[in-house]
């Protein structure tokens, strides 16, 4: 027993007729910490309470209303013919080698405090009285310290027992201070002791035993005490405006209702008094579903529309009853989602944020530490332009530590990125946890429903997309997720030194080179796009250092002098000509558009495979001097609102590539969707070759850009603080228009290599949505120049996720245009103590991953080779000594197909019944813990019936077997009846060798039989042969089958 914190005195008592005693209580030592609001916006403080006894029931005159056993293991009676007082007490006897008490954990105290523990006892024959053995205990949590008091003598009559002690540190349990009131009974203790009338009271003097408990009303106080400083808080918040966004009537007409019901219970806690027994216990409850109330009001999470500003948001006026998320993904897609929670309240909260693990439904596996998840918070910063605008722009990686700061009075975002490179395809079910560890709030839980279909997305054309200005050092990993194969030089490094009589130009290719080596090592076929206007650049150095103006006719030696010299240069760090663009004027006007023309011709006078370029800033087909440049230059990139089906066909005609752009304005008023996302639609739209975009804002280019300084030139991204970047928005948005990008590509593809007649009405649909959806998706925007500011009003941007799930789904229902239902990927697996490889016979020339684990423990060893059609053989990274337990192996064939196949028989199973959390869906999924305790996370448990309980495993077709090998649970022990059965007909049949019951003889043991061939086998345990302890339940970590050699 814990060390006593008093010392103990006994008197003698006489029992007096019940009556009420006004004992004032103090609300702020009751909740746990001063209240954040005043005593006239909390009406709870101005409340006395009546009453001193601070046990519930302590006369037994309710039953046991109010106590427990410990462990439902009872010990003890309520009897009539022998009490102190009322009409019953308690009573406790015989002895026990085992804890056996009655409890009651609500017992509220303050720290510090000084109270008084009494009770009436009467003993007979009792052997442990006098020896420190207390029958009556008060213990703080964790049983660290108590009061205590029982019998000093074997036998006496009813005696008045108490102590007076200081109340010591607890913990805070489900928000109170919480201490524990128990009834023990000594381990061996022999003997007989009544119990009545026992009395918690503060003070040091204890006085005549009243049944009128105080706690319900210390409860209902703390209770509605918490939910009033909640519901002002939310009032507040609403008052002030919520940052700006419109509050839904509905949601405010809710708390008002709440305010007017949380008014009535304050009330009837005022007159607790008066209060009939009943009412009184029912006014704890009342107060908790009011706090629950407040709770979810203070806290709306809703899924909302991830690339929209969370200033463009609307709230809500209720909370879903659930969150879930339907998706259809190709192999390899990153699918993007936002939860967003509006704190109304006036606290800051944090939350833990926890994926869980993703469950592969077909082959029943659990994809432990697979990273099919990355959570970004989205910090509230204030923008330049409109400063009473919140922004969401930059997009933080969520710690490892899963905490998330979710801010009062603001709509906080958890964007999340599904990403499925690393999945096989198949089906998937998978939840994110978001638990607050800071308030009372409810728990959410993000479901996931994930179909990966067994199609790879199309890599990205010969199309270049380019880092319009050139993107920050720091930005170097977005190159390969966005597509970036196109790379700013900026103008001014490229300069020349030029020696005007030998005509030879030289540049300092000092800071090129680093940046050009840092772009190739991320882009190994990296163009590079030297602007902005180069050509404008260097004839204006030329006119003003060293006197050549463009009409000198030194002018054209000059510019073939310097083009020589930068293909040299990029020669040398092994960039070809071809992979050269050359901006000759940045947005000419009209008094440039025949330098621009000029210097384009010199370039490519000097090397016919540099490529030109220019932005324009309007479309002018009927302009003579626009014609004319138009001619003049390889590439053209059109102004956005300037692409049109004429523009297009007018460029087309003279063999000119064409790029779209938008020219920067300030990057605040940029829209993640219509400036971002619809780009690469556009290009798709009209066929260009090529897109770019800006706020790759570095400060070498020449802008006064300072990142993290508010959002006056938004990046896409910006810097971390140990290096490497953090994305925006706008990043995931480029990202997601690319995808889309690739998606039609994928889909058209498949629908061009239709052959077959009876897939026709498959590929009618799936060409609708090719041709349809751009269309759809570019009248989101608005028109002109207003288009990347902002949507229509009337835009739904669903229509792009609606795309995604569709072309995903549509190219999985063409899975066999391409002869993909015909291929077949077979595995054998040999695994031994000497070497374990997965023997393979591959359709075609592909890439092959084998996932693998070893001895059913993580992790998850992963093999990746490059085969051809035919018979091959994949090493298996297993460690020496242990052997493969379970082998998943993956087929990517060049046409972008995906073949999977299990070499190990994974069967299905069932069972009797579950005891939750446990579940049975962990009993096939590849992972065991040898002695498993009482662990859900585990393995599966059957209920509690004393009935046979029993675990099968169905295979996918008849197999020859040896028997089964089983992980038991072996809390107090294993169990003591067992036996195997196999499928007979419609039902079962005892396996050979196990007709009679037996033990079970290891935590982890193969059961074994004869060879027969079966598909089905299960292990049985006896009613009640279970373990010593728990005698009708049964347990098991993992259930497999042993193949025949």
């Amino acid at each position: 027993m814990p060390d006593t914190f008093a010392s103990m005195r006994s008197t003698h008592m006489t029992r007096t007729a019940l009556r009420w005693t006004i004992l004032p209580v103090s609300i702020a030592a009751m909740v746990f910490a001063a209240l954040a609001v005043s005593a006239a916006e909390n009406p709870v403080a101005s409340i006395q309470l009546p009453g001193k006894n601070l046990a519930d029931n302590g006369g037994f005159e309710r039953g046991i209303e109010g106590w427990e056993w410990f462990g439902g293991r009872r010990h003890g009676e309520l009897v009539t013919d022998t009490r102190h007082s009322g009409q019953a007490c308690l009573k406790v006897s015989g002895v026990n080698e085992d804890y056996r008490y009655l409890n009651q954990t609500r017992v509220y105290l303050t720290p510090g405090e000084t109270y008084t523990l009494s009770a009436w006892m009467r003993c007979e024959g009792f052997t442990r009285a006098g020896e420190g053995s207390q029958v009556l205990n008060l213990t703080n949590y964790g049983w660290t310290q108590s009061a205590n008091i029982g019998p000093l003598k074997p036998d006496e009559d009813w005696k008045h027992y108490s102590v007076t002690f200081q109340a010591p540190p607890t913990t805070e349990v489900a928000g109170r201070l919480s201490y524990t009131l128990v009834i023990f009974w000594p381990i061996k203790s022999e003997g007989t002791v009544w119990i009545d009338d026992i009395q918690i009271e503060k003070g040091s003097q204890a006085t005549e035993y009243t049944d009128s408990y105080v706690g319900w009303g210390i409860q209902a106080t703390e209770t509605l005490s918490r939910t009033w400083e909640r519901v002002v808080g939310i009032q507040k918040t609403l008052a002030e405006g919520f940052g700006g966004a419109e509050v839904p009537a509905g949601l405010l007409e809710q708390v008002a209702d709440l305010g007017r019901r949380l008014t009535d219970a304050t009330e009837k806690l005022r007159g607790f008094a008066a209060l009939p027994v009943t009412e009184a216990r029912e006014l704890p409850g009342q107060a908790e579903a009011l706090d629950a109330e407040s709770a979810r009001l203070s806290s709306i999470a809703f899924l909302s529309d991830p690339f929209r500003p969370v200033s463009e948001l609307t709230l809500p006026d209720r909370e879903p009853e659930q969150h879930s998320i339907d998706l259809t993904c190709f192999q390899g897609e990153r699918r993007v989602l936002a939860l967003t929670i509006a704190n109304l309240g006036a606290r800051s909260s944090v939350a833990h944020v926890a994926p869980g693990e993703l469950y592969d439904v077909g082959r029943q596996v659990r994809w432990i530490g697979t990273p099919w998840l990355t959570a970004y918070t989205a910090p509230p910063i204030r923008g330049h332009i409109k400063t009473w605008e919140q922004f969401t722009d930059p997009l933080p990686l969520l710690g490892p530590d899963g905490l998330w700061t979710i801010s009062p009075g603001l709509l906080n975002q958890l964007v999340c990125v599904v990403d499925t490179s690393s999945l096989l395809p198949g089906e998937y079910t998978g939840q994110i946890e978001i638990a607050s560890i800071t308030e009372k709030a409810l728990p959410r839980t993000l479901q996931f429903h994930l179909q990966v279909v067994p199609v790879r997305l199309d890599r990205l054309p010969d199309i270049e997309i380019c880092d319009i200005g050139m993107m920050a050092d720091y930005a170097l990993g977005s190159i390969a997720p966005l597509g970036l194969n196109t790379f700013s030089v900026p103008a001014q490094w490229t300069v020349p030194s030029y020696d005007a009589a030998t005509g030879e130009a030289t540049v300092d290719f000092t800071r090129i080179s680093v940046l050009v080596r840092e772009r190739l090592a991320a882009c190994p076929d990296a163009r590079f796009w030297i602007g902005f206007g180069v050509g404008a650049v260097i004839a204006g150095h030329a006119e003003r250092n060293l006197g050549i103006s463009a009409t000198d006719p030194r002018f054209d030696a000059y510019v073939r002098g310097w083009t020589r010299a930068v293909i040299e240069g990029f020669g040398k760090l092994g960039v070809q000509p071809v992979r050269l663009i050359l901006e000759t004027v940045d947005e000419p006007g009209a008094g440039q558009m025949e330098l621009a023309a000029r210097i384009s011709r010199l370039v490519h006078a000097a090397d016919p495979q540099v490529r030109t370029q220019t932005y324009v800033t309007s479309f002018h087909a009927d302009d003579e001097a626009c014609a004319r440049m138009y001619e003049a230059h390889d590439i053209i990139g059109l102004i956005r609102p300037s692409v049109s089906q004429e523009s297009v066909a007018f460029l087309r005609e003279r063999g000119k590539q064409i790029w779209v752009y938008d020219c920067q304005n300030n990057a605040e008023s940029f829209d993640p969707i219509s400036y971002y996302r619809l780009l690469p639609w556009l290009g798709w739209r009209h066929g260009l070759e090529g897109w770019g975009h800006f706020s790759w804002l570095d400060s070498m280019s020449g802008r006064n850009y300072v990142p993290w300084e508010g959002v006056a030139e938004q990046s896409l991204v910006y810097p971390a603080l140990h290096g490497g970047q953090v994305i925006s928005r706008r990043w995931l948005a480029i990202e997601a228009g690319t995808t889309d990008y690739r998606a039609l590509l994928t889909l058209k593809r498949l629908t061009d290599g239709v052959r077959t007649r009876a897939l026709l009405p498959l590929e009618r649909a799936a060409r609708e949505l090719v041709e349809g959806t751009p269309d759809a998706a570019l009248a989101l925007a608005r028109d002109g120049r207003e288009y990347f500011t902002g949507l229509q009003p009337d835009a739904d941007p669903a229509v792009l996720s609606t795309f995604r799930d569709t072309a995903a789904r549509r190219a999985g229902e063409l899975f066999g245009t391409l002869g993909g239902a015909e291929q077949r990927l077979t595995a054998t697996l040999v695994s031994n103590a000497e070497r374990a490889q997965v023997q393979i016979v591959a359709p075609g020339r592909g890439l092959l991953t084998a996932r693998s684990l070893c001895d059913h423990r993580l992790p998850w060893r992963t093999e990746v080779q490059a085969v051809q059609a035919g018979a091959s053989s994949v090493a298996l990274p297993c460690p020496a000594g242990e052997r493969v337990s379970r082998c998943v192996v993956e087929f990517a064939g060049a046409d972008g197909l995906v073949l999977t196949v299990t070499p190990t028989p994974i069967p299905t199973i069932s069972v009797d019944s579950e005891l939750p959390p446990y579940s049975a869906d962990r009993l096939n999924d590849g992972l065991a813990m040898p002695g498993m305790k009482f662990e859900p996370e585990h393995g599966w448990m059957s209920g509690g019936a004393a009935t046979e309980h029993w675990a099968a495993a169905q295979l996918p077709s008849p197999m020859q077997l040896r028997g089964v090998r089983v992980w038991w649970m072996t809390f107090y022990g294993l169990p003591r009846e067992i036996k195997v059965q196999v499928g007979d007909g419609d039902g079962w049949k005892d396996a050979p060798g196990f007709e009679q019951w037996r033990p079970a003889t290891a935590a982890v043991e193969e059961l074994t039989f004869a060879p027969l061939t079966t598909d089905r086998v299960r292990v049985v345990q006896n009613a009640g042969g279970g373990n010593i302890a728990f005698q009708n339940l049964m347990g098991l970590s993992e259930l497999e089958v042993i193949p025949a050699e």
